[in-house]
Parts: C-alpha cells; sequence; structure tokens
C-alpha cells in the first residue's frame, strides 16, 4: 500500500471509528443515565466488583497474538486459523478458572450474591473468543466501517434489553444482560455477514512466531489493566459496594475522552504505523500530529468536566450520585496525561518494541500502584487524589522513554500541547466564573445546557483566534478529499 493510499485508509478508518465511538457514547449516555435512575449506586458497585476479574481476563482473551497479525506484514490463512483455534482455547479455559474462581471472588468481597454473577459472565470469554479474529482482520485493513454497523447494532439490541429487565425489577442482573448480550449480537453478526472461516489448521511455529510478538505485550496490558484496577479491587474489598459505585461512576466518566478520542486514533494508528515501520521521521512526524489532534480534543473535555462536575453528575445522574462529584473532579486531571500517554503504545507495538514497553512499564506501574495504596487509608478521595498525582508524576518520564524508539524529544511534545492547555485552562476559567455568577439559582440541567455551550464558544474562539493550523488539522481530518497530509510535520511555532 502506497503511502496515500495508507493516509486516506487511516483517515477514512480514524473517521468511522470516531463515529462508532460517538454513536456509542451517545447511547451509552442514554442507557446510562437510564439505568442509573432505576438502580441503585450499590447495583452498579455489584458489577463493578466482578468486572475487574473479568476484564483482566479479557486481556488474556488472546494473549496478544490479534495484534501480531496487524504487526505482521502479510498473514496466511495458517496465521489467522492457528490464532483463532488457540484464542477458542482460552476462551473455554478462562471460562473455566472464572467459574471455579467464583466462590473465592464471592468470598474476597464478602458478598455471597457475587458467585452466581461470576458464573453468568464467565461465559462472555467463550463468547469473545468467537470474534476476535474477524475483528482483527477488519482492523488490519482499516475496514472501521464494518465494525461501526456491528458494534452499534449489538450496542443498541443489548441496552434495550437491559432497560427492559430493570423496570421488571432485575437490578444487577439487567447490567449483566447488558454486557452479555452485546458480546452474543456480535459474534452472532461477525459470523452471519464477515466472510473469514477457520481451517482445521494448527500451525505451531505460527503460534509461536505471533507468541513471540504478543506475550511482552500481554505482559504490559497486564501491567496496565491492574494499574487501572488497583484502586477498584480494594475500594471493593476495604470500603464496600456503595463506595465502589461512587467512585466507578466518574472514573468510567473520566475516561470518556481516553475512549473515544485517543484510543479510537490509536487503533486505527497502530496498524497504519505498522505499514510504515521503517521509516522513524515519518512515524514521529504522524505520532506528533495526532498528538496535536488529541490535545486539542481531550484537553477542554477534561478541564469542562473539572469545572462542570456537580451539574454533570447531579443533572445527569441525579442526587442519589452526590458522593460522585468531587471523585469527578480529581479525576478529570487524570485524564489529560493519560490521554496523550495512551498513543504511546501504537509506537512501541509498530516498532515491535514491545519488551521495551514492559520493562519501562513495570516501573512506571508500580509507582501508580503504590500511590493507590498509600491512598487507601483516606478513602475514595486519598486513592483518586494518589492516583491522579502519581499518573502526572511519570508523564514525563513515560516520552522520555519513548524517545529511545523514535527520534522524538520533551519540546516536541510540548509544542502539541501547549496552546490546547493554555486555551482550555482559559475556557475552564471563564465557565467556572459564569457558575460562579449565577451561583444556586439554576437548575443543575440548566447549568449543563448553558455552560456546555459557552465553553465550547470560548474554545473555539480561542482556537480560530490563534490556533488556525490545529482547527485546519481538524477540518483535514474531517475532509480529507484534499492533498495535505496527516504525515507532514505539526507547525512547531
Amino acid at each position: 500500500m502506497q503511502t496515500d493510499e495508507i493516509k486516506h485508509a487511516t483517515i477514512s478508518g480514524a473517521k468511522w471509528n470516531f463515529g462508532k465511538q460517538f454513536c456509542f457514547q451517545a447511547i451509552a449516555l442514554v442507557f446510562g443515565i437510564v439505568l442509573s435512575r432505576l438502580l441503585l449506586p450499590e447495583e452498579f458497585g455489584l458489577l463493578a466488583m466482578v468486572m475487574v476479574f473479568s476484564r483482566f481476563g479479557n486481556i488474556f482473551s488472546d494473549m496478544g497474538l490479534s495484534r501480531a497479525l496487524i504487526h505482521k506484514r502479510e498473514i496466511s490463512p495458517h496465521d489467522t486459523s492457528t490464532v483463532f483455534w488457540a484464542t477458542v482455547i482460552l476462551g473455554f479455559l478462562l471460562a473455566g478458572l472464572m467459574a471455579a474462581l467464583a466462590p473465592s471472588i464471592a468470598w474476597f468481597y464478602e458478598q455471597p450474591e457475587l458467585t452466581a454473577l461470576v458464573l453468568v459472565i464467565a461465559l462472555n470469554f467463550i463468547l469473545n473468543s468467537l470474534n476476535i479474529i474477524p475483528r482483527t482482520l477488519l482492523e488490519k485493513g482499516l475496514r472501521f466501517r464494518f465494525l461501526f454497523f456491528i458494534d452499534a447494532t449489538a450496542t443498541v439490541l443489548s441496552g434495550l434489553i437491559a432497560i427492559g429487565m430493570a423496570l421488571n425489577g432485575y437490578g444487577v442482573w439487567s447490567l449483566v444482560a447488558q454486557i452479555m448480550f452485546r458480546t452474543l449480537f456480535i459474534s452472532i453478526l461477525f459470523w452471519l455477514f464477515h466472510p473469514w472461516r477457520p481451517s482445521l489448521v494448527f500451525d505451531r511455529a505460527a503460534f509461536g512466531s505471533a507468541a513471540g510478538y504478543g506475550l511482552p505485550l500481554l505482559g504490559t496490558s497486564s501491567l496496565n489493566y491492574w494499574v487501572r484496577n488497583a484502586d477498584k479491587l480494594l475500594i471493593g474489598r476495604y470500603l464496600g459496594e456503595a463506595e465502589l459505585g461512587y467512585y466507578n461512576k466518574p472514573y468510567t466518566l473520566m475516561l470518556f475522552p481516553l475512549a473515544n478520542i485517543t484510543q479510537v486514533l490509536a487503533k486505527v494508528m497502530f496498524p497504519s504505523l505498522a505499514m510504515i515501520q521503517d521509516n522513524k521521521q515519518l512515524v514521529k512526524s504522524a505520532y506528533l500530529r495526532v498528538v496535536r489532534l488529541v490535545c486539542l480534543t481531550t484537553f477542554p473535555i477534561s478541564i469542562g468536566v473539572f469545572v462542570m462536575a456537580e451539574p454533570i453528575i447531579l443533572g445527569l445522574y441525579g442526587q442519589q450520585w452526590v458522593g460522585s462529584v468531587e471523585i469527578l473532579r480529581v479525576l478529570s486531571l487524570l485524564g489529560i496525561s493519560q490521554s496523550v500517554l495512551a498513543l504511546n503504545g501504537s509506537i512501541y507495538q509498530s516498532q515491535g518494541a514491545t519488551m521495551l514497553q514492559f520493562k519501562w512499564g513495570l516501573l512506571f506501574k508500580l509507582i501508580i500502584i503504590s500511590a493507590i495504596v498509600a491512598g487507601l487509608p483516606y478513602g475514595v478521595m486519598g486513592i483518586a487524589i494518589a492516583y491522579t498525582a502519581a499518573s502526572l508524576c511519570i508523564t514525563i518520564p513515560n516520552l522520555l522513554v519513548l524517545g529511545r524508539v523514535i527520534p522524538i524529544r520533551l519540546r516536541d511534545v510540548f509544542a502539541s500541547c501547549y496552546l490546547p492547555l493554555l486555551f482550555s485552562t482559559i475556557m475552564g476559567l471563564v465557565v467556572y466564573l459564569f457558575l460562579v455568577f449565577v451561583g444556586s439559582s439554576w437548575n443543575n440541567v440548566v447549568l449543563l445546557l448553558t455552560g456546555v455551550p459557552i465553553g465550547m464558544l470560548v474554545y473555539a474562539g480561542l482556537v480560530f483566534a490563534f490556533d488556525r493550523k490545529s482547527m485546519a488539522d481538524v477540518l483535514l481530518f474531517i475532509n480529507n478529499r484534499r492533498a495535505a497530509d496527516l504525515t507532514e510535520p505539526p507547525d512547531e511555532t
């Protein structure tokens, strides 16, 4: 594939991936609001307890083998069939292990009702193993339009089932059903509409090659996972399901820019950068251009959430979630650093430097986990503050390590970030003054519907007035019919 073809496929894939995430979040927001008003924080906390272990198992569902297929320039039918059968076997093994651990998980949290929840959710490993290869092939080919329709359909159907069950008094089982039916629908739709089918082949050489690439990545993913979930594990064990419910809701909101912008771009970046992996200057240019786009879009969201935490929580979810307001305010700052650092994985993986990523990640993750443990005696707020502070402290060391993989300097990244951070801070100050001016005389929903447009207008005005280059990049991304190249080095002035 030529550079121009890669460029257009990358932008097209990213646009569809953004469209998918936008629809998902719109759907998830609607379903989340409805379910949050129908169910109690304790019920969300119970599910979060189970999902700490279930999502960790998902990391092992393909052992990084699917990433190896994307990194490999040419793959054969033997490669795909071998990885498919490996993931199916892993799915059954993980389901059995999860079921066997169900009583222990319930004992750990001192919640006997968790046993049944774990046994049902364990089946999700088997269902998920059936769709890993079709999804991988579509991602490798940057065919995100097809993924969009599959995932959107499954998300809507499973959400409707969950709401129906919640209305009929099924409580936490409504949330379990939403997870299970979504995976079931995705697997069914892939097998109905995707032409790929496995053959009865298991090539040991193909498996060994994929495992050699994937195992260090598996180690990194495991570390990342426990950093992101050690807080929820400790809160659920020592502070209870209600506190976990109050913490998990703002944590999910904090991940909004990370999941909907950074990870969307990272998912498209990896196969694209793998195609140009030998040209490090081109990889650097593409990375910096994406960093600028990420900062331009995620920084105002994070700072906006910090300022409008109270209207967001109380306006959307109701007074029963008041315990989440200050937690959201702290965790919103965590999203600033993580939205940029989450792009680094695409660089390591595209350059085949998964072992380097694992080794340095081990040190950085231990720092964060130590901070979380230190914050535990001070409750959920102590954990939130410790987690955020540690994450901000390791941002610069993370970027310095990245400079060992591609020729990038701190000032290169800073040049891409400083204007969005400045504009976002000014925007946040304007919105804060607006909230102070109106005081408590306005309803939270009205404050939300008024404050968000004010912030958007202020931020857009600042970008238009002082950083039209970045605005041009966004317009190019939206409409890629013109000749400008995504890999053009960003303006560092």
